[in-house]
């Protein structure tokens, strides 16, 4: 009943060879010489229907059964090997649903031991040599050790060259040499391996007769090897045989059978691989299908789950680039970072997972532009170089990416000019043209910065002052709301300012507006300046190119092309910016305080752009905030949050607006061009943080700050205060 199910794969079959079976072990006596032999055989019953059925209870329970054979036949018995052989690959099978190493290790042992106590002439010692090639070419996938590769390699073509050609086994063990030899190009990058893996695997699939059950395995192999020779060398012939290896791999798997979602991956793989190549969006529609079925097949805890997680995300992300769809996105991240979470440290395929992770990251901060993005970029990138061993053909890559993110992490960090002469500040080493601070407490500063400057040319000064800063946001517990409409009226000054000096702010927010000694508002920009120069057509600067929050962003900045080069904000977005910062200081309430901050808030803040709502909307809960001024600042909040950049007052406009409805009875004052900050890691900063003064002052404090002789007024990355 066992050979006709392993020729026709009718599980009835094998269901009847158990019961069969399992009444004769009941009725063999204990001392019977055949019991290890009939245990043997039952065991392997139960393995097969666990190959077919995929339930854990029939692996365990051939364990069971063949640990006990072994253990009741004594050591130098004839059948000892392959009993041993037995019981090792039953625990092998088990590693390989369940990833643990111990299962590995002793699958290892048992093989050697099987291999040890054959005589080197014996028929079965191809097959013992062939399955402790496997393991460790097992050890190699799962801990990364080039020389598990080689001894798998070894014992692998030890095994092939026993085997006598015509052998029913010949093939599968020309396709276990393969897929090692497959695995030494993926780690070392050798294009021959790939060319005699590709031969071993399609001799094995000509060996073996049509309508084999194996036929489909060695076919899906066979596919994955022409699929890596397409990705290293292009050649669209290979990946359309791929695919349809794949596709007859998955047609001939049964329903429910445990290898069922490999060969969906591999076959979405590859429609995957075709999308990249001709950019037909039905294929990529195609791959997610396919490799969400196969994420949904695949039990928790099977050690392929990761990749198959990060495979999915990868595929999404794609997506969400080509239609600029959001939720793509949004549920792209949340799978890679599954799929680094639930993959062991010490697994090979940890930094591959770590880079998908952090490109997708690097995807989100292109797109919104939030800082702690990059940051975590960063971090994901340097975790996948560390884990990354010498090398390894992946490492200069990554390193080369590591290496730009990091300049470009520096580029956002590099904001405060220093002094020329006639030396640096307190508390700063000159090096040449810049300027390394040395904060005096962890809290000043987050770490030493290298900072530089940019020089115009029309004069100026450059000052230290040490005093207390406080974020804006203690505005919000202020009982006094003069003390509010001042410092939105200074904010607005600030913001003017800038644009008269033809620089945009580009990510005007709460926290980046910090309160000094005097109750003046400083406009800063922490960790996320960059000097980028003129925008053509424009004739602005920008401290930022897009890098605001969700929360205080104009629409277009969120409507423009995923793919665009150089977008930056505009005065119009600074100012949309800007009604927000004023509505939070004076209602003590986030814009769009509806919505919940998560993940998802980017996407769902986009739709309501899309829908023409704005950041907020009149209420009488609101407006009993807003006391006697609600009508003015409504009004000034509605002009600000114009849908249409062109039809929004400038910054001249609404701290013209704003002085003489909230402060009619001041007259316009001269403005100090401000301090620039460096980047701090707390909401409220210590006594004694420092920040440095730049440019022009008004003729009334000049000569009370001390300067420092300047070449010129710096166009620097942020924070120009008032």
């Amino acid at each position: 009943m066992q050979v006709r199910y392993k020729r026709h794969g009718d599980v009835r079959d094998l269901e009847k060879a158990i019961s069969l079976l399992q009444d004769v072990v009941n009725h063999t006596p204990d001392s019977h010489h055949y019991k290890s032999r009939r245990f043997n055989n039952l065991g392997n019953s139960f393995d097969l229907r666990f190959e077919c059925l995929g339930d854990l209870g029939d692996l365990d329970r051939a364990i069971s059964l063949q640990r006990i054979a072994v253990n009741i036949t004594p050591d130098g018995h004839p059948n000892k090997p392959s009993l041993l052989r037995n019981l090792g690959i039953f625990i092998e099978t088990r590693f390989r649903r369940f990833g643990e190493i111990p299962d590995l290790k002793q699958a290892i042992s048992l093989f050697q031991a099987a291999v040890d106590s054959t005589p080197a002439a014996h028929p079965e010692r191809p097959s013992l040599l062939n399955r402790l090639g496997t393991c460790f070419q097992l050890c190699f996938e799962r801990l990364g050790n080039l020389k598990d590769l080689e001894q798998a390699i070894s014992l692998t073509q030890a095994a092939v060259d026993l085997t006598p050609d015509g052998h029913p086994n010949k093939p599968s063990r020309l396709g276990n040499l393969g897929s090692s030899m497959q695995l030494r190009f993926k780690r070392l990058g050798n294009g021959r391996d790939l060319e005699q893996a590709i031969l071993l695997k399609q001799s094995a699939v000509d060996l073996i007769p049509d309508g084999h059950p194996y036929k489909l395995i060695m076919l899906n192999n066979l596919g994955c090897s022409i699929q890596s020779r397409f990705e290293h060398f292009r050649g669209s012939g290979d990946l359309e045989r791929a695919i349809s290896f794949f596709q007859a791999a998955v047609d001939l798997t049964p329903d429910g059978h445990p290898n069922k979602p490999s060969r969906l991956s591999g076959l979405g793989n590859s429609r995957y691989s075709r999308y990249k190549r001709f950019w037909n969006l039905v294929d990529l529609n195609h791959a997610i299908s396919l490799m969400q079925a196969a994420v949904n097949l695949t039990p928790d805890g099977h050690p392929d789950k990761p990749n198959l997680l990060s495979n999915l995300g990868n595929s999404m992300q794609s997506r969400s680039a080509r239609l600029r769809n959001v939720t793509d996105l949004e549920e792209a991240i949340p799978l890679m970072q599954a799929a680094v979470d639930l993959m062991p440290n010490d697994h090979p395929d940890k930094p591959n997972l770590l880079l998908s992770l952090g490109n997708s990251m690097n995807f989100r901060y292109e797109w919104f532009g939030v800082i702690t993005d990059l940051d975590y970029t960063v971090w994901l990138i340097q975790a996948a170089a560390n884990l990354t061993p010498d090398g390894h053909p992946n490492k200069l890559s990554l390193i080369s990416n590591l290496k730009n993110l990091m300049q470009l992490h520096a580029e956002r960090f590099r904001i405060v000019p220093g002094p020329k002469t006639p030396g640096p500040p307190t508390n700063a080493t000159s090096s040449g043209d810049s300027v390394v601070y040395q904060p005096g407490t962890a809290a000043d500063l987050t770490s030493l910065m290298t900072v530089t400057h940019d020089v115009m040319g029309q004069g100026g000064y450059a000052c230290v002052y040490l005093g207390n800063l406080r974020a804006v946001k203690a505005l919000r517990i202020m009982p006094d709301d003069s003390s509010k409409w001042e410092r939105c009226i200074d904010i607005a000054n600030g913001l003017q300012y800038l644009h008269g000096m033809q620089t945009t702010h580009g990510d005007l927010k709460p926290a980046n507006i910090l309160i000094d000694d005097d109750g003046n508002a400083c406009l800063c920009d922490f960790g996320l300046a960059s000097f980028l120069g003129e925008e053509a057509g424009t004739g602005f600067t920008t401290t930022t190119e897009y890098v605001g929050t969700a929360r205080y962003a104009a629409p277009e900045i969120f409507n423009r092309p995923v793919d665009a080069v150089g977008f930056m904000a505009t005065p119009a977005s600074d100012v949309f910016s800007f009604g927000c910062v004023v509505y939070e200081i004076t209602t003590c309430n986030v814009p769009y305080p509806m919505l919940k901050s998560s993940i998802r808030l980017g996407m769902q803040i986009l739709a309501r752009m899309m829908k023409e709502i704005p950041p907020a909307l009149p209420s009488d809960d609101l407006d009993q905030h807003l006391s006697d001024y609600a009508p003015k600042i409504w009004g000034i909040l509605d002009r600000c949050w114009n849908f249409d950049p062109a039809s929004r007052p400038s910054a001249s406009d609404v701290a013209m607006d704003l002085t003489a409805k909230l402060r009619p009875s001041l007259a316009p004052i001269d403005i100090l061009i401000g301090k620039l900050y460096l980047p701090v890691s707390l909401q409220t900063l210590t006594p004694g943080a420092n920040f440095v003064i730049v440019g022009r002052h008004s003729l009334a404090v000049e000569a009370s700050l001390p300067e420092y002789p300047y070449d010129g007024i710096g166009i620097f990355r942020g924070a120009m205060d008032l």
